[in-house]
């Protein structure tokens, strides 16, 4: 799974700044967890030690069956960061996820 960013080149707040200099520096990990109204959460992403001059984020991924939690009638995902610094300021991140599933779609 790859992380990507939007870039904005004209913000005035902290997270345009970030953004337009297209960095992660201010991210040190970050998790992502699924889960369904019937199904516990599980983890499925994550990628610790991110380097401060990161432009992309390629994260591990588990190999957990997501069958049950794609069949659903929808799923939701939660995300877990820990920052370097203290933002003052929102920080809009686009994230672009490809699942391959081999499932029975039955």
């Amino acid at each position: 799974m790859k992380i990507g960013i939007l870039t904005f080149h004209e913000g005035i707040n902290h997270g345009g700044f970030f953004q337009a200099y297209g960095t992660f520096s201010f991210l040190k990990s970050i998790h992502i967890y699924m889960y369904t109204d019937t199904e516990e959460e599980i983890e499925i992403a994550w990628k610790d030690n991110i380097s401060s001059d990161a432009e992309l984020i390629d994260m591990q991924t588990s190999n957990s069956a997501l069958d049950k939690y794609v069949k659903s009638s929808s799923y939701k995902l939660r995300t877990e960061v820990v920052t370097r610094e203290t933002l003052n300021q929102d920080i809009d991140i686009l994230i672009d996820m490809t699942f391959q599933v081999t499932a029975d779609p039955f």
